[in-house]
């Protein structure tokens, strides 16, 4: 998997690098808002993300990680990069796509994401 290492970007930037990723993991530290996962859920990206915000735990509720369980990070990583690698989103597992029925009860969801969608080009 590449990692590249970038000065910090703007946030059209940064949304722009977001639609670009096929699978998105973000495990972070202490006390967070979610911003990442939202976005995620906006671009319907399969996704992993620490359990420590009540926004990713609803909208990802297959694919949440308490800190230090490697034992269920490594298996969703294997699930998520066995989907990728099939290059066909039906083929992603279930549990790594966020929750429908939660993104769209947060503010509003179809708005927020056509927006998205419409600033990455997507």
């Amino acid at each position: 998997l590449p990692f590249v290492l970038e000065r910090k970007r703007g946030y059209r930037s940064f949304l722009r690098f977001l639609a670009e990723c096929d699978g998105i993991v973000n495990l972070t530290a202490g006390s967070i808002l979610g911003r990442i996962t939202f976005l995620a859920a906006a671009l319907g990206r399969p996704g992993i993300f620490s359990d420590n915000s009540p926004l990713n735990l609803r909208l990802y509720p297959g694919s949440t990680v308490a800190m230090f369980d490697t034992v269920r990070l490594r298996e969703l990583v294997a699930a998520m990069l066995r989907g990728l690698e099939a290059g066909s989103p039906e083929l992603v597992d279930a549990r790594l796509l966020p929750s429908a029925s939660a993104a769209a009860e947060i503010g509003d969801f179809a708005a927020n994401s056509a927006r998205l969608k419409e600033i990455v080009g997507a």
